[in-house]
């Protein structure tokens, strides 16, 4: 298993990518980068440099917060899996949805 993810929060990104700024990945530990970028970001960089192959999954998420109705539309979690997809790579985005009764 391989970690490719966001380093800073990325709530609301929907479907961006970096164009403007450089992307930096950085290795934290064996297979697992950080990207200073966006959830698409991570996806793209996971398959085309990171690993260098197609993988067998992407799983986009956990991000904290529910990705329902609306959300789903600005979810960079939900862009991330999309991206999977278009790359042929089978993907699917986890959320997690918080209330009043579930926080410590």
């Amino acid at each position: 298993m391989w970690v490719v993810a966001p380093e800073t929060d990325q709530s609301g990104v929907a479907h961006a990518l970096t164009l403007s700024d450089p992307l930096r990945l950085r290795e934290v530990d064996e297979r697992h980068f950080a990207v200073r970028g966006t959830p698409t970001d991570c996806v793209i960089m996971a398959s085309k440099v990171v690993i260098g192959e197609k993988p067998d999954l992407v799983i986009s998420g956990v991000n904290r917060g529910q990705n329902i109705a609306d959300d789903v539309s600005y979810s960079g979690t939900v862009a991330g899996a999309i991206e999977g997809t278009i790359l042929g790579i089978r993907s699917f985005a986890l959320s997690q949805a918080f209330g009043a009764d579930t926080i410590d």
